[in-house]
């Protein structure tokens, strides 16, 4: 039984910003009893990948803890979220990353050490029961969507989802978001 989620956010987000407050209120609504917590990026302005890494792994705690967890990424978040799959520990339940990317159409200097820097992407494929990709035709970061999807597909074996118009998912109300992890949960 899943009962908990970590959301990683995206770049310069924090727990009270985009649609995170939402999502935990419609999940609470729909009847779901389980706990929503932050893996905030570290530092949240300039994540790096390390410190950041470090923080969701520290997060996801046991392997029974791990096991009932699904771990939600939303852009730079994704990143985090795959990466510390990709490292030794213990499985989640299901992965969601929400705009998900493997590159930056224009990338600024401190984004580009997490295109640089590699993992294993089949340890995160591995050490995830579900895997849901949201992508969007129009995301101002990365404009290739079908690209985009064919590499989750490939590298992930997951489930890809592109939605037309919905920018970078980063709107205080995100319904696509609230259906993929209603799915993940079981509760649709």
């Amino acid at each position: 039984m899943v009962d908990r989620v970590i959301l990683v956010p995206r770049w310069s987000g924090r727990a009270d910003s985009d649609f995170y407050p939402w999502l935990a209120r419609r999940l609470r609504e729909l009847g779901w009893r389980g706990e929503v917590e932050t893996a905030g990026l570290r530092p949240p302005d300039a994540p790096e990948v390390s410190a950041t890494v470090a923080g969701v792994r520290g997060r996801l705690g046991s392997a029974a803890r791990a096991a009932r967890t699904v771990l939600v990424g939303h852009s730079v978040g994704a990143q985090a979220a795959m990466r510390a799959l990709a490292e030794e520990g213990a499985p989640v339940a299901g992965l969601l990353l929400v705009a998900g990317w493997w590159t930056v159409d224009r990338p600024w200097p401190a984004i580009q050490m997490w295109m640089d820097a590699p993992f294993d992407w089949a340890q995160t494929r591995a050490r995830a029961a579900r895997r849901l990709v949201l992508v969007s035709t129009d995301d101002p970061f990365t404009s290739d969507a079908a690209r985009t999807r064919r590499l989750f597909e490939e590298r992930l074996a997951a489930e890809v989802r592109v939605h037309d118009g919905a920018a970078h998912f980063n709107k205080a109300e995100e319904p696509a978001v609230l259906a993929a992890l209603s799915a993940l949960l079981g509760l649709s």
